[in-house]
């Protein structure tokens, strides 16, 4: 529109972000159709970037989100054949530590720096360990038959392959 003011559909981004410390009315850029936006920043300069270089990743079109999210349904329905008496203990766990490694991934996601990326990602990882180790526990208990754990013991191992794949393509580009 030439306004000078961001669309509604572009990335929201505040200079403080970037660890900078913002002065003026926030982002701008010269003309709707540009792909630099500047921000005024303290003592009178603009931080400049690339609209393309700070978009957020889709947590959604990762394969690990998505099997992780499949692997939360799997859990979840291990969890209810637990006994009863183990509702405070190892179910609760179990479910934990499957709901913690896709929002581990989701939160990874909307971080800003590779390195904040990549740490929840190895958050996600280690709660895949966990997981895995907790589903051997319900299946050294004979808890549940070894055929109802089955898949989410496959999901696990699916899920932890991938995203060690992501998290060492990523160490490689830093």
């Amino acid at each position: 529109d030439g306004s000078g003011r961001l669309e509604q559909e572009d990335v929201r981004l505040r200079a403080s972000d970037f660890g900078l410390q913002a002065s003026g009315s926030g982002l701008r850029r010269a003309r709707a159709s540009d792909s630099r936006v500047s921000a005024p920043v303290r003592g009178g300069t603009y931080l400049q970037m690339d609209l393309e270089d700070v978009k957020m990743r889709d947590h959604r079109k990762l394969q690990a989100f998505q099997l992780a999210d499949q692997l939360v349904t799997a859990v979840y329905r291990v969890a209810a054949l637990l006994p009863q008496d183990e509702r405070y203990g190892l179910t609760s766990q179990i479910r934990r530590a499957a709901v913690s490694i896709p929002s581990n991934i989701v939160e990874g996601c909307a971080k800003h720096t590779t390195a904040d990326y990549v740490r929840f990602l190895d958050n996600a990882y280690g709660s895949v360990c966990e997981l895995e180790y907790q589903l051997e526990l319900v299946d050294r208990f004979q808890y549940v038959a070894l055929e109802a754990s089955k898949n989410a013991r496959q999901l696990c191992g699916r899920v932890a392959r991938v995203l060690n794949g992501l998290i060492r393509s990523l160490r490689v580009g830093t």
